[in-house]
């Protein structure tokens, strides 16, 4: 497997983040980055398997809620949003050596002493001793001509940032609309850095005494370039002693040769930069989510909601043929490379689920049946050009040859789950809460692509007893426990799966040929977790909140690697084996200092513990550790 198609995939499909739900919708980590704070009305982290159990696999990593503002109506109102920051980078946590505590910490290595003998093999020993020597002496001239770099600053720069965001709303009591209109500017302080967003957005809700209908449209538009000066980490490992330019030219030099002076052993990244080098890409985003409400009675109401979404990134990587990395052997026709990849998606999500809520007397009862379908398709294709003469050239068309074949990769996942939920309350002292829900997927095996998840939930509100209510101090006491089973499915999709490579280059009678690159497991099966929690709240004065939490979570099946037998012709394959621990506890407050009238201050403040335990490993870990 080539290791950018997978790199491709992990960057879309962390199996270690939560998923984010805005308004109702699950989207990615980009929209909750670029979406304006200022339209935030709350924020909800579940984390404990009665909250996420309703999520099936997706939910492993926890959900994170977030309910925006909806438009009001009335006249119509603009409200603008302007941010502007000024980041200054700081390089006061670097203790790098100065020229001359380098060259006497060499020294003190005997870095210039007497040639061991793996140094001058194939050579002589006076040689080895001569080229140390001349070392020596060219690194204590640049000490006496003062040449001490600062390699960490050079390719930083402070960056002035800017984002606004116009939001325009009115409209009728049943019908009220909104506008979204944002642009947001960011230089990184890497110099020539930068990322780009627009996005326009159209929010439509009609209201009546039955239904609700709301649909929400999004174009946004995203450009970025990582900067020609290269990783950060290039500039650590530069020597105080070299010079970015050369003393008699005044042009940058291309590197810097090891100890025997054969060959560059480090590029300087400022010739580099000096180039027409560039790494630059960018995407547009489409999305659309539709939801409708039906209230057929106060007590049951049914919900529909459908959301698609289409995104289209391309990136392209520039090398400028007079780049040092190139060598006098490499063909001159040859020098200056494009690489180019294309990847597009395109996401379905559908819901439908049934609320019935009753209350009589003391007794309060909450149920819900649902069911959810998720489909993705996903395409990357990257193509490589090798022999472009310049950065006005770097089109395909002047590209001297296409050393391989261009890459493509395609993707289809299914996902359909369906769940109930129920809730109980008695007095509103007594909490009891149950849920189910089964899932399948399409990405693992196929002879395991169902898996249910449940959870129990139990709790007290202490301050609802008669012998605390009212209480003007201890105006909020809540215990909480539960237990459940949730589970995780986003994994490479090539796991549960054969993959074939064509043999296009031979005929054979029948037809072409294939051969097997990658064993799959059809009995691949989600990685489970068993999440057990117990948790207190309290709250004093109605202005001092508490919280503290305890957690243990088992997760097995783990996905991992299995020894092969080497005439099997593959190393490896994935299986469900292995099982982790994790137990620790939380503790959370939120002071209300000052609440006055037209001032606030709060203060907020956490601890945790966290235990991380491996109950099981694979055999070929097992084998790694012997």
């Amino acid at each position: 497997l080539e290791t950018s198609n997978v790199s491709q995939f992990s960057l879309k499909t962390n199996p270690n983040t939560p998923i984010f739900i805005l308004d109702g919708f699950e989207v990615s980590k980009e929209k909750i980055y670029d979406l304006d704070i200022t339209r935030i009305k709350t924020i909800t982290l579940l984390k404990d398997a009665s909250s996420t159990a309703v999520y099936g696999s997706r939910a492993a990593n926890g959900v994170i809620v977030i309910e925006t503002i909806l438009p009001q109506s009335g006249n119509l109102r603009v409200n603008y949003s302007g941010n502007y920051s000024y980041t200054e980078p700081d390089l006061r946590s670097y203790n790098l050596m100065n020229t001359e505590q380098k060259l006497q910490a060499e020294k003190d290595a005997n870095f210039f002493g007497n040639p061991e003998p793996w140094e001058y093999e194939g050579g002589s020993y006076e040689e080895a001793k001569r080229k140390k020597n001349f070392n020596y002496i060219h690194k204590q001239n640049q000490l006496l001509r003062g040449v001490d770099t600062y390699w960490l600053s050079q390719p930083l720069n402070p960056t002035f940032n800017h984002r606004h965001n116009l939001f325009i709303e009115g409209g009728v009591q049943e019908f009220r609309y909104g506008i979204n209109l944002q642009l947001d500017n960011e230089n990184g302080v890497m110099k020539k850095s930068y990322r780009q967003r627009k996005n326009i957005g159209l929010i439509m809700e009609y209201i009546n005494k039955k239904i609700q209908v709301q649909n929400q449209i999004s174009f946004g538009m995203i450009s970025n370039e990582n900067s020609p000066y290269g990783g950060f980490n290039t500039y650590v490992r530069l020597q105080p002693y070299y010079e970015p330019r050369d003393s008699e030219t005044g042009e940058y030099v291309q590197g810097y040769r090891n100890l025997w002076g054969s060959q560059l052993n480090l590029i300087n990244p400022l010739y580099e930069a000096s180039l027409s080098n560039f790494d630059k890409g960018g995407y547009k985003e489409w999305m659309n989510n539709l939801s409708i409400n039906w209230r057929i009675t106060p007590s049951l109401q049914i919900k529909a909601q459908y959301a698609i979404s289409y995104t289209d990134a391309e990136s392209k990587v520039f090398t400028d043929p007079q780049s040092s990395r190139y060598t006098r052997e490499d063909d001159a026709l040859k020098r200056g490379e494009l690489r180019i990849s294309n990847s597009k998606s395109v996401r379905h999500n559908g819901n439908l689920f049934a609320a019935y809520s009753k209350g009589i007397k003391d007794h309060y009862l909450n149920l819900s049946l649902g069911m959810n379908i998720v489909t993705g398709d996903y395409d990357y294709a990257s193509y490589w050009y090798r022999g472009i003469p310049n950065k006005n050239f770097s089109n395909p068309a002047f590209a001297y040859e296409i050393p391989e074949k261009p890459s493509f990769s395609d993707n289809k996942t299914r996902l359909i789950g369906t769940f109930f939920t129920s809730n109980y309350t008695y007095k509103n002292i007594y909490l009891f809460d149950a849920s189910l829900r089964a899932d399948g997927s399409s990405e693992f095996g196929s002879n395991r692509k169902w898996a249910p998840f449940w959870s129990l939930g139990a709790g007290l509100n202490m301050h609802n007893y008669p012998f605390l209510k009212g209480n003007k101090t201890l105006t909020m006491w809540r215990i909480t426990g539960n237990i459940g089973e949730i589970g995780k499915a986003n994994f490479a999709p090539y796991m549960s799966n054969n993959m074939f490579k064509i043999q296009n280059d031979d005929w054979y009678p029948t037809g072409i040929g294939a051969n097997l690159i990658y064993s799959g497991n059809k009995n691949l099966s989600w990685e489970k977790t068993l999440s057990t929690n117990i948790a207190m709240d309290f709250t004093l004065n109605n202005r001092y909140f508490f919280r503290f939490d305890l957690y243990k979570k088992v997760t097995s099946d783990l996905i991992g690697d299995i020894s092969l037998p080497s005439s099997s012709g593959f190393k490896t394959y994935k299986d469900n084996i292995g099982e982790i621990q994790n137990k620790g506890f939380e503790a959370k407050a939120n002071l209300g200092i000052v609440r006055m009238k037209d001032l606030n201050i709060n203060l907020f403040g956490n601890l945790s513990h966290n235990e991380n335990r491996i109950n099981k490993l694979s055999e070929s870990l097992k084998r790694y550790n012997e």
